[in-house]
């Protein structure tokens, strides 16, 4: 008999439909647009609400703001259910306008933002960066928190302390995120590479000396995820799983009502732990996968390393993996160099 997991992170994929056409989506091309039910979102949450465990809801596509009465309809969820729940919801933002964005603040959304970058990058990996920027724009005006989050890739990974300088113009804007490329799905098919590890190090070291300098004129400053995890992962104890996925407590429901451990294996069939009705709770614990080399044995960060995506590892070569590692090791000098 299955044990019963206790879903911490509950991910909603309320629609496979999207507005852009990233050039690494990793996301499953639909054979047909589809839109989650509210009869499987109420499923999904209160199923995740009879664990009693402290619960993150992330709401997430295709784009899910291409369905905006389901979105406050999840939320609404959400809070009725499971009050002390967080929510969370991942958005290109090309079509937030004032009600979503009042919505979001009235109910405590946590939002973050796709954003790679200048206009000139971003046009090339996601597109549409003026309605983008004013879906920012509409967010300050409202006054809602949000982060951005960027894919780490040959076109972002030079332009990171310009986007940094981007973010500085909002005073609502909270961090920055690193996605680094997943080698699937359009990423794969359009052959959007990386640039060599070794060169990583320049690009995060501006990227955290624009970070450092626009702080300096900032109430709340920018905080930078991997800098945090890094920070925390070295003074912990002992080292934590990379995310809930690996212990077991993520469940991510694609709009069919088909369940995955994790958001980036949706649609992958063999990673498939059955419906949202039926499903094997021991699909839903992921292996937390490990490096293909042997560079782990003289990292600085042995046995304090964050770690990296299950996806990532499994999807991607030795060379695409040194870039996770090559992030968090300038990272972590650069917080022992400036005594951070």
């Amino acid at each position: 008999m299955n044990r019963i997991p206790e879903i911490r992170y509950l991910v909603l994929t309320l629609t496979n439909r999207c507005n852009l056409a990233c050039c690494y989506c990793y996301c499953p091309k639909p054979q047909k647009p589809l839109d989650m039910t509210s009869d499987i979102m109420k499923q999904a949450v209160r199923f995740a609400a009879l664990q009693g465990a402290p619960l993150h809801v992330q709401l997430t596509g295709g784009e899910p703001c291409l369905n905006k009465e389901l979105v406050f309809t999840t939320i609404n969820e959400v809070r009725a259910v499971i009050p002390s729940a967080t929510i969370a919801i991942q958005t290109n933002a090309t079509l937030l306008d004032e009600e979503i964005c009042l919505f979001f603040k009235q109910h405590k959304v946590n939002v973050g933002v796709s954003i790679d970058g200048p206009p000139s990058v971003h046009e090339k990996t996601r597109g549409n960066f003026i309605k983008m920027f004013a879906g920012l724009e509409c967010l300050e005006r409202c006054d809602v928190p949000w982060r951005a989050t960027t894919v780490v890739c040959d076109h972002t990974v030079t332009q990171l302390h310009k986007l940094v300088l981007i973010l500085s113009r909002f005073k609502t804007a909270r961090g920055i995120a690193l996605d680094v490329l997943t080698r699937k799905g359009n990423a794969f098919k359009n052959n959007v590479s990386q640039i060599a590890p070794e060169m990583v190090r320049e690009h995060i070291v501006n990227m955290m000396d624009a970070l450092k300098n626009v702080n300096v004129h900032r109430t709340i400053p920018l905080r930078f995820r991997e800098a945090d995890s890094v920070s925390k992962h070295a003074d912990a104890e002992k080292r934590e799983s990379f995310c809930h996925a690996c212990n077991g407590e993520a469940m991510a429901v694609y709009p069919d009502g088909t369940v995955y451990p994790c958001s980036q294996f949706c649609g992958e069939e063999k990673y498939c732990a059955g419906t949202i009705e039926a499903f094997n709770s021991s699909g839903l614990h992921l292996s937390p996968g490990s490096q293909k080399g042997n560079e782990c044995e003289s990292c600085s960060l042995q046995g304090k390393c964050p770690g990296d995506c299950p996806s990532r590892l499994l999807h991607n070569d030795l060379h695409e993996q040194r870039i996770v590692c090559e992030i968090y090791r300038t990272i972590f000098d650069y917080q022992k160099r400036n005594g951070i």
